[in-house]
C-alpha cells in the first residue's frame, strides 16, 4: 500500500502497519482515518474467513494409515476436513473416533 501525505510518499509494507498509520491520523482526520481502519478490518475479516474455510476444506485420508500398513485402495479412503485429518495423525479412524 502507498499513501501520499502533503506531497510526500509514505510506504507501508503490510496492512497491519498501514492500520497503524491510519490510527496515527485519527486526531487530524478522524472521519477519513476511521474509514481506512474500517476497510482494513474488513480485509482482515475476509482473510480470517478464508483461513477458516481452508482449514475445513475436505481431504482424502487413509482410514488405516500407511504407517500401520494401510493401503491406497478406495476401500481405505475416506473424506475428512483438514483439521480432523491433522488431529487424527497416525491413528486409525476407529482409534480417533474412540477418543
Amino acid at each position: 500500500m502507498v499513501r501520499y501525505v502533503r506531497g510526500a510518499t509514505i510506504e507501508c509494507g503490510c496492512w497491519y502497519h498501514a492500520r497503524d498509520k491510519f490510527e496515527d491520523a485519527l486526531p487530524g482526520a478522524p472521519v477519513e482515518a476511521a474509514e481506512g481502519i474500517a476497510w482494513i478490518r474488513a480485509l482482515f475479516d475476509v482473510e480470517d474467513a478464508a483461513d477458516d474455510a481452508g482449514r475445513f476444506q475436505g481431504q482424502t485420508d487413509h482410514a488405516i494409515p500407511k504407517s500401520l500398513d494401510g493401503n491406497n485402495t478406495i476401500d481405505n479412503a475416506q473424506h475428512t476436513c483438514a483439521d480432523c485429518n491433522v488431529r487424527k495423525g497416525t491413528q486409525t479412524t476407529e482409534e480417533f473416533l474412540g477418543q
